[in-house]
């Protein structure tokens, strides 16, 4: 077996060619020691067929309904207004209020009387 460029041998397409001249936007032509390209035989390919069906709007005669299934099952019934119980008026009760607290009903404050001398 001989020798083989590195672009026969390649397949990730990082490695170029050290005998051909490659800079980005230059063509030099084909690869002087491939023959890829002159024994490359095309075959004839034809784009196969798309398996989706073709877009078209749905077209339908009868007008735009606002009708839903929603809207139709359940159907707005009048409705009465509900009962307000009535509280009876507040009466204060007679008397007056004892506002002590029984900590301080039952612990008077004791202090030792201030003698001057």
């Amino acid at each position: 077996m001989g020798k083989r460029c590195i672009c026969e041998i390649c397949t990730c397409g990082r490695h170029h060619c050290p005998h051909r001249p490659w800079r980005p936007g230059g063509d030099y032509g084909p690869c002087l020691v491939t023959s890829y390209n002159t024994a490359y035989k095309q075959h004839p390919l034809q784009a196969r067929e798309s398996c989706k069906p073709e877009q078209s709007a749905l077209r339908c005669e009868e007008p735009l309904s606002d009708k839903t299934t929603n809207r139709t099952d359940y159907i707005k019934h009048p409705l009465d207004k509900p009962y307000i119980h009535q509280h009876e008026q507040y009466l204060r009760p007679a008397g007056d209020i004892d506002t002590l607290t029984s900590y301080h009903r039952d612990y008077t404050k004791a202090c030792p009387t201030s003698t001057t001398v």
